[in-house]
């Protein structure tokens, strides 16, 4: 692979023994799913984050990361996101 994880996804955990079914929808726009027991979801950006991810290493890596009209909105934000984190560890 090229090392970039897709976006949007959803993450779905349940216990191993969870009976998990699966319809789509002829169009293939919606698919639907039935749990046999509780199932918790979780979204690309809490997983993200949990995983220490949600920033890049280094703001040069911004423009492969992202469409080009969005490279000065998220280097912006990366800087604020950067400088909030280091204030925030003193």
């Amino acid at each position: 692979g090229d090392g970039r994880i897709p976006l949007p996804f959803i993450l779905i955990n349940s216990k191993k023994e969870t009976v998990i079914d699966c319809e789509m929808a002829e169009d293939k726009q919606e698919i639907f799913f039935n749990f046999s027991a509780p199932f918790e979801i979780h979204d690309d950006n809490e997983t993200l984050k949990r995983m220490r991810m949600q920033y890049c290493a280094q703001a040069s890596d911004i423009r492969g990361m992202v469409p080009e009209g969005l490279v000065e909105f998220t280097s912006n934000w990366h800087q604020l996101a950067v400088n909030a984190a280091s204030a925030a560890t003193g």
